[in-house]
């Protein structure tokens, strides 16, 4: 993404926090998520924390529920896309669960907030990312 892009996207998840409390997000429409901070953690338990560009993941995410995909991009402007294969709605939240290549993933998003949890299952290695969305 260009540089322009991020610092219009990181306005709006910025506008969209400060909004979160007057208005429920709208998960019937696409969503842009920030992530904001990461912690990676070995199988033996050694664990790190830092920004997502400290461990080459998307900084950005744009989840689209209703055609069941989520885009992504990393810092360096490469671009992902993955199938959602589930969707659960309940007590205010949205839970999503799918399948990139041969990582599993699973994401929470707060439909009052905007504050999203993801865990990335990879070989050896597990991830926690915590951010926030908006709705488009």
């Amino acid at each position: 993404m260009k540089c322009k892009q991020l610092v219009v996207a990181g306005s709006l998840l910025l506008a969209a926090q400060g909004a979160a409390a007057e208005a429920a997000l709208d998960t019937s429409k696409p969503l842009v998520c920030g992530a904001t901070q990461v912690v990676e953690c070995a199988a033996m338990g050694e664990c790190a924390r830092g920004a997502p560009e400290a461990f080459n993941l998307s900084v950005l995410l744009r989840i689209d529920i209703a055609s069941k995909v989520v885009e992504s991009a990393r810092a360096g402007g490469e671009k992902r896309k993955s199938a959602i294969a589930s969707v659960t709605d309940a007590d205010g939240v949205t839970v999503l669960q799918g399948v990139d290549g041969a990582h599993a993933w699973s994401g929470r998003i707060d439909r009052s907030t905007g504050g999203m949890t993801v865990v990335l299952a990879a070989d050896g290695l597990g991830y926690l990312v915590f951010g926030t969305c908006a709705s488009l």
